[in-house]
């Protein structure tokens, strides 16, 4: 069960730390445009992808347990 709750925090604080990161190196920094829009755009993609996969790593292991649980079930 702890597993899960690492995927499920891991679920909000990686997008998180991302944002914050994006924020931080658009006001500390003297990037050109261009650039800042690139590292936004890979950021975003970047969130998303990791979000993406965690949700499916979520809902496999849960696949996982139900078909485990339906396994032991006695078959009539």
């Amino acid at each position: 069960m702890g597993g899960l709750n690492m995927l499920k925090l891991a679920l909000v604080a990686i997008p998180g730390v991302i944002a914050i990161a994006l924020v931080w190196a658009t006001l500390s920094s003297q990037l050109p445009f261009w650039l800042l829009a690139s590292l936004w755009i890979v950021g975003f993609l970047v969130a998303i992808i990791v979000v993406t996969l965690i949700e499916l790593k979520i809902k496999l292991d849960a696949m996982r347990k139900q078909n485990a649980q339906e396994d032991t079930k006695p078959k009539e």
